[in-house]
């Protein structure tokens, strides 16, 4: 996908390192504030902050503080992810 290349290629530029097991992952962000108020009662915020050179650069708040709590969230989330949906962070 082209937008999935681009970002890859400004993560590239930015100083972060992209490992072969990596992966990028796109989902319904509308879905996910859903899936997280279910599991975990919490009411995500996805908030774009783009930053110098990295302009897809976005910030998830109001993740739960406690452990438990945030890993239900992430669960929820990661079942609305299908396999088609994720690509390699290293082609």
């Amino acid at each position: 996908d082209g937008a999935v290349e681009r970002i890859r290629q400004e993560c590239i530029s930015y100083p972060y390192t992209l490992r072969r097991n990596g992966r990028f992952v796109v989902f319904n962000v509308g879905e996910a504030k859903a899936a997280a108020l279910k599991a975990g009662g919490c009411e995500l915020e996805f908030t774009y902050t783009p930053q110098p050179r990295l302009l897809s650069h976005s910030s998830i708040v109001n993740l739960p503080e406690d452990y438990g709590e945030e890993l239900v969230v992430a669960v929820a989330i990661k079942r609305l992810i299908a396999r088609s949906d994720t690509y390699e962070a290293l082609p």
